[in-house]
């Protein structure tokens, strides 16, 4: 992985796309590491987390609201996503491509979020950890209008 920044990273609960990404090609690239997600716990963080995917004002998603009722019932899904990356048994890597430099302003900026193979040690994560993609599985690809630097 080339150039190996942190990313924490807030779950956004995005709709998987299935577009090429010859359509949305970017001159500059970034590669993140992830070290934490964040995941809702209540029910006001479940609607904060969901988007609008058809721009009717409604959110369409609630998989947020699913994940509020596994915490709910005592299941903490969101401290064992995080001891799992802690510990480098789940690794999370995300490319992000942009027309621009600075990678503050882009109509259509493109992520690839990949499953990355358990490390052997828990990671650093200070620029020295060597993550890799894990081919068995296909990465999440989304794509986000950049402002201020945020999707």
């Amino acid at each position: 992985m080339a150039n190996n920044r942190v990313l924490h990273f807030n779950l956004c609960l995005l709709i998987l796309l299935a577009a090429s990404h010859a359509a949305y090609a970017s001159t500059y690239q970034r590669s993140y590491f992830v070290d934490s997600v964040s995941l809702p716990i209540s029910s006001s963080e479940a609607n904060s987390y969901a988007i609008d995917l058809n721009g009717d004002g409604d959110v369409d998603n609630n998989f947020g609201s699913q994940l509020v009722a596994f915490t709910s019932q005592g299941v903490d899904i969101s401290s064992t996503m995080n001891a799992g990356i802690a510990d480098g048994s789940i690794v999370h890597l995300v490319d992000e491509q942009s027309t621009d430099a600075n990678f503050t302003t882009d109509s259509v900026a493109l992520a690839d979020w990949y499953v990355g193979r358990p490390l052997p040690q828990p990671p650093l994560f200070g620029g020295t950890d060597q993550p890799s993609y894990d081919s068995n599985y296909a990465p999440g690809i989304f794509l986000a209008a950049l402002s201020s630097g945020s999707a």
